[in-house]
């Protein structure tokens, strides 16, 4: 039985709605590792994720990444404004989660 289908369900669809705003088309949600409630899909042009998390840690939000944020290069085709979000930090997302420089 799965037990939190509906609201994952709920959050993917939230965060789908979220990225298409941002021009993103996103690929199919799967789970970051078995035994975990975190799942990510990423945008299919420009690579940019999107994470959802069921049981979040207090404190923490339950659906982040750059696609939630940035609007897609394929959407403006602006190449500063795409440089411009790449510069933009996601400081919604857990420490794990943030990209490695």
């Amino acid at each position: 039985m799965d037990y939190c289908r509906a609201e994952r369900e709920s959050l993917m669809e939230g965060a789908q709605q979220l990225a298409e705003q941002r021009g993103h088309a996103l690929t199919a949600f799967v789970r970051v590792e078995q035994g975990l409630s975190i799942f990510q899909c990423q945008c299919m042009h420009c690579g940019k994720t999107v994470v959802i998390d069921v049981n979040p840690d207090p404190g923490e939000k339950d659906m982040y990444g750059e696609a939630l944020i940035i609007i897609c290069i394929e959407f403006d085709g602006d190449q500063d404004d795409a440089k411009a979000n790449d510069r933009a930090a996601d400081e919604s997302a857990p420490d794990w989660a943030r990209a490695r420089t």
